[in-house]
């Protein structure tokens, strides 16, 4: 450190107050300046040490009169004039997440909000003592410590290291938030202790739980709205709140159960159990659902792109599916009842399916991505050039070969 910055720190150290809003000052005129210090300049000016133990470390929390600048009356003109500052320097160990620090790092442009900082916070009491507001942030390469509780709408943590969250703390909506990286708690309101995590009572369309570290499980039936669209359950355990199958009455369109976990009734491993004909509007679109047994049919349902690999009992009546659409369907694992006549089968596979089926080429809708493999096809097709055969992968690819000759021999 030069003279000339042991004089500066010597002087902010001794005149906070007069020494910080001069800088401030000193830069209010000047729109394209910038200021970076060395990082004990940089921790003078904005933190001061707030507690050292052989548990919790060592923690910085914002200056007081740095608080009172961004929540004073000129708060966007102290706001902006932060902007400044260059953050290089600034020491990535112990710095505590509180409202006034969330406050600054979203006015700070979004390449310094994913700087590694150190954010500590330790209420793992079950009596929370305040809640923090880090809704629309994104945190990735933020390194945490301690458990956090507030509000988390539309926050991203993947990428982020260390983060452990007790929801029932959280506020209710967590809808739209990535939660890959972190590790989910719950108290035991008996005797205290940490139990598996749990999801209940929140919102939770699009929320993604892909990459949650440890065990958890989630309730879908305590969602609010029954909710669970776009929802990716990643790993986790899908809980009965006391109905008959888990999900049962949920909006569950566009969600992703693939990797769920797993557990055994009457003999089989599942998931969990799902009646169609109880889903809100029938709508089963765009589902990946993984080990789920299904308890019911899918008559007057919506089904288009879902994926029923390795799902158990699906009974389809193509002729009942709303629309006869069943453009993008993963037919594996199936077991199809009716014919196909008059059905969209733009994008579906039937590779893997249960049936036997024959399909006239003639009665239904297809594309180039309709894979037939394992169906027997019946009807001439100047496109597939097939009589009653069946068309494989082998045959698909040969025919993408010869169309490639067939546009050279015409340049």
């Amino acid at each position: 450190m030069s003279n000339d910055e042991e004089n500066l720190l010597n002087y902010i150290k001794l005149n906070r107050e007069v020494a910080i809003r001069e800088l401030f000052n000193y830069l209010k005129d000047k729109n394209y300046y910038s200021v970076k210090f060395n990082d004990e300049i940089m921790e003078t000016i904005f933190f001061r040490k707030i507690s050292f133990d052989c548990s919790n470390g060592l923690r910085k929390r914002l200056q007081e009169d740095i608080c009172e600048l961004i929540n004073g009356e000129a708060s966007e003109y102290y706001l902006d004039l932060i902007r400044r500052f260059n953050y290089e320097n600034i020491s990535e160990y112990g710095l505590e997440l509180t409202n006034d620090f969330v406050k600054i790092m979203k006015v700070l442009n979004s390449d310094k909000i994913d700087k590694k900082w150190n954010l500590n916070h330790f209420y793992y009491s079950r009596f929370p003592i305040g809640n923090i507001d880090i809704s629309n942030m994104d945190f990735n390469g933020v390194k945490f410590g301690g458990c956090f509780q507030g509000k988390l709408t539309n926050t991203n943590f993947q990428g982020s290291e260390g983060l452990t969250i007790d929801l029932g703390f959280c506020d209710e909506d967590i809808s739209n938030t990535n939660f890959e990286g972190t590790k989910f708690i719950s108290f035991d309101y008996m005797d205290g202790s940490i139990i598996r995590g749990e999801v209940r009572n929140k919102r939770m369309s699009e929320a993604r739980f892909r990459g949650v570290k440890g065990d958890f499980v989630i309730y879908p039936a305590t969602a609010i709205n029954k909710d669970c669209s776009y929802v990716d359950f990643g790993s986790a355990y899908i809980g009965n709140n006391g109905d008959l199958n888990e999900l049962d009455g949920i909006i569950i369109h566009h969600a992703n159960l693939v990797n769920c976990k797993t557990h055994f009734y009457k003999e089989m491993k599942i998931s969990a159990r799902l009646n169609p004909q109880t889903i809100k509007d029938k709508n089963l679109s765009y589902v990946k659902f993984g080990k789920i047994l299904f308890t019911d049919n899918f008559d007057n349902c919506y089904i288009s792109y879902s994926d029923f690999s390795n799902s158990i009992g699906a009974v389809i009546n193509p002729q009942k599916v709303i629309d006869k659409d069943l453009r993008g369907v993963n037919f594996k694992d199936t077991t199809i009842i009716g014919s196909f006549d008059g059905c969209n089968l733009c994008d579906a596979s039937f590779d893997g399916v249960k049936s036997d089926i024959t399909i006239d080429i003639n009665k239904v809708i297809y594309n180039e991505n309709t894979n037939f493999t394992g169906v027997n096809v019946e009807g001439y097709n100047p496109e597939i050039n097939a009589y009653n055969k069946t068309i494989n992968k082998e045959e698909k690819q040969r025919k993408k070969i010869l169309s490639l000759f067939d546009k050279a021999r015409y340049k």
